[in-house]
């Protein structure tokens, strides 16, 4: 505590701060990591696969000079944001600030960003950026938007979901840093992790310093998925569908696999380990994007995502549970549900859905469809890729119809003598490589 007191006295003061200490994630059974400018801030390690000695001055970072939240009202998780503020302000004191986000980047009390980073002697957010759907998670899915000044700050808000997915030269020019923190979903269809990984690159070569406030996982980080998402548009990098990594992760093993040599800092969340589910790391959950509302439905849309590409089964958009609830008219749902609970699948049951989804330009618009809601029974043992195709098997079996599911689509279902459970065995033997590569970047 004495060091940081004497660091907020001194910034206040004018005086120069310490030097950014460097510190690397260490483990006895990972190989070491590649030689390149990859800065990891880390003051407490959180698991053994990650096992960070703290230097002195992350030792003494005890208090802050922000005051979030008393001790009772504390969640269990401290994401990035607080850490940084509370603990290491020196990251970001007296510099300019670019900040990616949206209306996720929040404290555990629901502070935003903007203010908490202002809140650091010298420190000033001069330039936002954000992603799909708009700084305020407002915007349709898919939807391109156009910048302009924000409204509450009059900071001019760039957009990285335009004419442009990466930030211009001329955006970057006059930044310290280029901070970003927005909360994902864990699915490697969502787009704010590669929003992360075009920034990161565009700040390298802009020679920026490029920092990470990490955030929890919400479909957790100890289970991954295939089948892999092959590179397309901006889903950049081949991805699991549920990769159980965090943005600090993937940041760290993007900049290495792909040497873009950014001088990257990620900020460590305290208090989140891998096989935590959302409720257990008590911080509220604030709606990435419109059809994301709860943490249950972050969890769902993990293997209900890949329903999005069959052509002839809603994924429930335009009703109040979007990816919870599924179906067709052509869907006999009562039949569905009894051949689903008779599986047993693991931390799952199903009733019976009935549902008319109302929203223009989304499938069956104004119509009534039969099919089934996922009720979450235990979380830890949920696979989600088993779950949705034992959804679309059950439907194909109960219905009047066929599945329709274009060529290229990255679900396929099992074919002639297969069962679900072969078609799964065979999507995890797709990732084996992606898990070997995947161990040497897992910070927790």
């Amino acid at each position: 505590m004495a060091a940081l007191l004497a660091w907020v006295a001194a910034a206040c003061s004018g005086a120069a701060s310490p030097a950014t200490a460097t510190t690397a994630p260490a483990s006895s059974t990972s190989p070491p990591a590649p030689a390149l400018p990859t800065v990891t801030v880390a003051p407490v390690p959180a698991s053994p696969t990650a096992a960070v000695t703290p230097t002195p001055s992350e030792t003494a970072a005890t208090s802050a000079p922000v005051q979030l939240s008393t001790p009772t009202a504390r969640a269990k998780v401290e994401p990035g944001i607080e850490v940084l503020v509370e603990e290491q302000p020196w990251l970001v004191a007296g510099k300019r600030i670019g900040l990616i986000t949206n209306q996720t980047g929040v404290s555990s009390d629901l502070r935003g960003d903007v203010d908490l980073l202002n809140s650091v002697p010298g420190a000033k957010v001069v330039a936002l950026f954000a992603g799909e759907h708009g700084l305020n998670g407002a915007e349709d899915a898919g939807k391109r938007w156009d910048g302009g000044p924000d409204p509450n700050t009059g900071v001019p808000v760039y957009s990285l979901y335009g004419s442009t997915l990466a930030p211009k030269p001329e955006w970057l020019q006059g930044l310290d840093v280029l901070v970003f923190d927005i909360q994902n979903s864990g699915c490697s269809l969502y787009t704010f992790k590669y929003t992360m990984s075009f920034a990161m690159e565009a700040a390298a070569k802009a020679g920026v310093p490029f920092m990470v406030l990490d955030r929890p996982n919400p479909a957790g980080g100890a289970v991954v998925e295939g089948p892999m998402l092959q590179a397309h548009d901006i889903w950049r990098h081949p991805l699991p569908v549920r990769h159980g990594m965090t943005n600090g992760e993937l940041a760290t093993m993007w900049n290495a696999e792909y040497h873009f040599g950014a001088n990257l800092t990620v900020v460590k969340m305290e208090g989140w380990t891998r096989d935590m589910t959302w409720d257990e790391t008590g911080l509220p959950w604030v709606a990435p994007s419109p059809n994301l509302p709860t943490a249950d439905t972050s969890l769902a849309y993990v293997g209900q995502s890949l329903i999005e590409s069959v052509s002839n089964v809603s994924e429930g958009r335009g009703t109040t549970k979007p990816f919870l609830v599924t179906g067709a008219p052509w869907i006999d749902a009562v039949k569905a549900a009894a051949d689903l609970n008779a599986r047993h699948l693991p931390g799952v049951m199903f009733r019976p859905a009935y549902f008319v989804p109302a929203k223009a330009g989304e499938k069956f618009n104004g119509q009534m469809c039969g099919g089934v809601e996922i009720y979450f029974t235990d979380r830890k043992a949920y696979r989600a890729v088993l779950t949705t195709l034992s959804i679309l098997d059950a439907y194909r079996k109960s219905g009047s119809q066929s599945l329709s599911v274009p060529a290229g689509s990255p679900v396929s279902m099992p074919g002639s003598g297969e069962t679900v459970e072969q078609r799964v065995a065979a999507y995890q033997a797709q990732i084996e490589q992606f898990l070997q590569m995947r161990q040497k970047y897992l910070l927790y």
